[in-house]
């Protein structure tokens, strides 16, 4: 009988131990499937709220509006809407503190509008010329940083600069410095780029400070989120009407 006992608690052991095993493992999968869902959910409800973002180009900060409201609006998620709006509200704070700064400008840009406190307001990026760039600055993930020197036989140029972020909570925040130039209508040595929308593809004119001989130097820097990656291509010459720097 003894020895039927140990038996049948040996058995019940093993079984235990197999049960406690097959836990641990599908725990965690279970864990990563509900991940992914709420991943998946954000997204879908973040393409909703994008088209309500507008752009008060007074104080220059981002605000929803749901004056339209659609069918579709109702099915964003309270909690997804409510962590939308916090990262626009941290975009607002960081714009706040750019704009403190006395020389450096603002762009901003929404899936339907776009504003740069210097330039044009009707020059886009889609009006870039033909002619080939001059010089092209990779900006890589995982950086925050980034320089380059470059010269070039033109005292006025324009940059294309075709950026976006990997993260749903880190928006594309960054400030491009050409030390020698100055952005725009103003004096204005920096521009600080935010965006509430994935991907920007903007347009900002320079002219360089001191057009005393045959060639100029660009020296280029760029401070950045670390989710954000892309290109700034730099070509000859202004687009759109712009009024000049003496």
């Amino acid at each position: 009988m003894k020895r039927k006992i140990s038996a049948l608690l040996a058995i019940l052991a093993v079984s235990l131990c197999s049960c406690s095993t097959e836990d641990t493992v599908v725990a965690p999968k279970q864990s990563l499937t509900r991940a992914a869902q709420n991943t998946d959910n954000y997204a879908k409800d973040e393409n909703i709220l994008q088209n309500y973002v507008c752009i008060n180009k007074t104080d220059k900060q981002y605000y929803m509006s749901y004056q339209q409201t659609s069918e579709i609006l109702g099915q964003v998620s309270p909690t997804n809407k409510a962590r939308f709006e916090k990262r626009l509200e941290d975009l607002n704070r960081s714009i706040k503190e750019a704009l403190k700064q006395p020389d450096q400008s603002i762009y901003l840009e929404t899936r339907n509008d776009r504003y740069f406190s210097d330039n044009d307001d009707s020059i886009t990026a889609t009006q870039a010329s033909n002619t080939q760039s001059f010089r092209i600055a990779y900006l890589e993930g995982n950086k925050t940083s980034f320089f380059d020197l470059f010269y070039a036989n033109t005292h006025k140029a324009h940059s294309i600069i075709r950026v976006s972020t990997t993260s749903y909570d880190d928006p594309i925040q960054m400030t491009i410095h050409l030390k020698h130039s100055v952005a725009g209508k103003g004096t204005k040595r920096k521009v600080f780029i935010a965006s509430p929308v994935r991907v920007i593809n903007a347009l900002i004119n320079w002219t360089y400070q001191y057009p005393n001989g045959s060639q100029s130097s660009w020296p280029l820097n760029v401070t950045k989120n670390k989710n954000v990656t892309g290109t700034i291509s730099f070509y000859p010459g202004h687009i759109g009407s712009l009024i000049e720097i003496q």
